[in-house]
């Protein structure tokens, strides 16, 4: 917020109670910024345990049973799999998920209207 002297005349005429509403409301939104970043995150990181895991055991037991070429294909298979689902999704569903997201964000701070970069489908596909 731009402080500048209607601003600042605004405020002074506020109430305690309504300063201190803003600031309960003010830090109430930020904790649900961090709890829902948080959430996010997590099931993302399990998510991607569950995969690598499920990659690492079939690759293990066919390592176990020297099939080699097969536990080769089995892992470049899989790997195959993720990247075509990865750009699939990024192709037909969200291409704004696609690439690391900073400088859409970027631009997004700066002012400038970039179609749903901040939509949930992106958000999914990211």
């Amino acid at each position: 917020i731009i402080e500048n002297d209607l601003f600042k005349q605004d405020w002074r005429s506020r109430g305690k109670a309504e300063l201190a509403q803003y600031m309960i409301l003010r830090w109430t939104i930020a904790l649900l910024i961090g709890l829902g970043t948080g959430l996010v995150a997590f099931f993302n990181n399990i998510g991607v345990e569950n995969i690598a895991g499920f990659k690492l055991l079939l690759t293990n037991d066919l390592m176990l049973n020297h099939k080699y070429y097969k536990a080769f294909a089995v892992y470049a298979s899989c790997n195959m799999v993720l990247a075509i689902a990865a750009a699939s999704l990024c192709a037909y569903i969200a291409p704004a998920a696609a690439g690391s997201g900073i400088p859409e964000v970027k631009s997004y701070l700066n002012g400038v209207d970039a179609p749903s970069i901040l939509a949930p489908t992106t958000l999914f596909v990211k």
